[in-house]
């Protein structure tokens, strides 16, 4: 109200002035215009959070995921056998034909990029979330897509290369990487948290790291994408 009658005033103050009130008019036209740039950058900048919560959350509890006891989605717990091999296996078999489909159906490729903040991904096929996603038939079950299309420069479907932390520029952006398919698998990473990915293998994305004297894989975990999270 304090903004909408400071204006007020500075329009009757013109008109007394026989001053024109277009520089009035000017001035809330560039008002506006500079709160939408801020709310853009706090959007991006709450994206760019969002998105790599998602992946150090996935990255840090690839390695010790174990079978998981849901019984939404009917899991049963094996102790004898606590490999990703064996709970993928276990969380739902018809996750193997959904592999087999995008190997048959979508590009096993895509280009390296990065975002503003250093973060470094193979940009993959979004169809690999958007075809893949519904062939899970999760959605009864609480999960959803990834949040990785909020905006414009959300990455989409993707693999994670270099952390921002990692502090990587690496010659290769633009480049084309290839990469094979593994497996689905379910990754508990909270109590309310889980997210269901697809496991890829790429010797480049080793050799990628490698070069830059870094591990061959990020975090030590696999190469992933993203599919559904709940």
């Amino acid at each position: 109200m304090s903004y909408i009658h400071h204006l007020t005033s500075d329009y009757f103050r013109s008109i007394h002035n026989d001053v024109s009130y277009t520089a009035v008019i000017e001035k809330a036209d560039q008002t506006v215009q500079d709160a939408c740039i801020s709310l853009d950058s706090l959007s991006n900048e709450y994206e760019m959070s969002l998105q790599h919560d998602c992946n150090r959350a996935i990255a840090n509890y690839m390695n010790t995921l174990a079978p998981v006891n849901d019984k939404r989605l009917g899991v049963s717990q094996n102790k004898k056998s606590p490999s990703v091999k064996s709970a993928s296996s276990q969380l739902n078999p018809s996750w193997e034909n959904v592999v087999n489909y995008a190997r048959a159906h979508l590009p096993l490729e895509g280009k390296l990029s990065m975002k503003p903040d250093g973060f470094v991904y193979v940009k993959v096929n979004d169809e690999y979330i958007h075809t893949l996603f519904p062939m899970l038939q999760l959605e009864e079950k609480e999960f959803k897509e990834p949040p990785y299309f909020r905006s414009s420069n959300s990455p989409g479907a993707h693999i994670s290369v270099f952390y921002e932390d990692e502090h990587i520029v690496p010659k290769e952006i633009g480049e084309t990487f290839h990469f094979k398919l593994k497996q689905i698998v379910l990754v508990r990473t909270s109590r309310k948290a889980s997210y269901v990915v697809l496991q890829v293998e790429s010797l480049e994305l080793e050799e990628l790291r490698k070069k830059y004297g870094l591990s061959p894989k990020l975090h030590g975990h696999e190469y992933h994408i993203s599919l559904a999270k709940s």
